[in-house]
């Protein structure tokens, strides 16, 4: 009688598994950010050299390297399968897609009618998602991705290189040395003779940054102190030298939520160093 019973239950038991596990599933895309994209919406998601940014949420930003000043215009984004037309609300920038792949897409701009194409930018991405949040742990940190310098042979929009804020209450860290330590009275003097005050900057520089999952990602970087001089005219940093004291990765995970989490692992002057920073809401 007993073994009749638990044959009969055993069909119940296979259909709650069943339950379960699609509700797991229904769980882990209800999670993803992504899951209401179309297959080629999904493509766009990302930042596309230094210019577009297309968010999964629907908003989107056009960054404009206007001589030395870096401007952000905010708006929102669709992108129709059936005609390949990719709309935003920002200007008259409209654009009929005639390729599309994961680390690119071309076609027309329907506003001034010029052929376009872009390229997967993912250090940009992701200085645009760390530098909207401000993180909290052993301090309270801010990461900004505008920073920006000349080169030898002309103006260029660094984009790789981000400013650290807040680090100071953390005494893990070391202290900046001051101009002077480097350069003479603090200054740097210029071909035409032109004295400049010297100026430091504790930054970022990340040199590779690839996706671990739809919503983490980890970028190898190090951690130093920019020493530059501003143009008084035009305000642009013409860096000069460069103290590296970190070197590792920072991981950011649940980059699209309030929860978000960032971690700094590495060695910094040769000692093991580890700090984990939770999105401040």
């Amino acid at each position: 009688m007993k073994k009749l019973f638990y044959l009969l239950l055993l069909p119940i038991f296979f259909t709650m598994g069943a339950c379960s596990s699609d509700d797991s599933e229904d769980n882990n895309e209800g999670n993803d950010p992504l899951s209401h994209l179309s297959e080629d919406a999904k493509k766009l998601v990302g930042c596309w050299d230094e210019g577009w940014v297309f968010y999964p949420d629907g908003t989107c930003c056009f960054i404009d390297h206007n001589g030395y000043e870096i401007s952000r215009e905010y708006g929102e984004w669709t992108y129709d399968d059936k005609t390949k037309l990719l709309t935003t609300t920002v200007g008259s920038k409209q654009y009929s897609v005639s390729l599309l792949s994961q680390n690119s897409w071309a076609g027309i701009n329907l506003g001034s009618g010029s052929t376009v194409s872009w390229h997967r930018y993912d250090i940009g991405y992701a200085g645009e998602l760390i530098s909207r949040k401000q993180w909290s742990g052993n301090s309270n940190i801010r990461i900004s991705p505008n920073t920006h310098y000349t080169s030898g042979t002309g103006v260029y929009m660094h984009e790789l290189i981000w400013g650290l804020n807040g680090w100071e209450k953390d005494t893990a860290f070391p202290k900046i040395k001051d101009p002077s330590e480097f350069y003479e009275d603090g200054e740097y003097r210029s071909y035409g003779g032109t004295y400049y005050t010297v100026q430091v900057e504790r930054c970022i520089e990340v040199s590779k940054a690839s996706f671990v999952t739809n919503t983490s990602m980890l970028l190898e970087a190090t951690i130093g102190d920019d020493y530059f001089w501003t143009d008084e005219w035009y305000g642009y940093k013409t860096n000069l030298s460069r103290q590296t004291f970190f070197t590792g990765t920072i991981l950011l995970e649940n980059m699209y939520s309030d929860d978000a989490k960032l971690t700094i692992d590495g060695n910094m002057n040769g000692q093991s160093f580890k700090r984990e920073y939770r999105a401040i809401k």
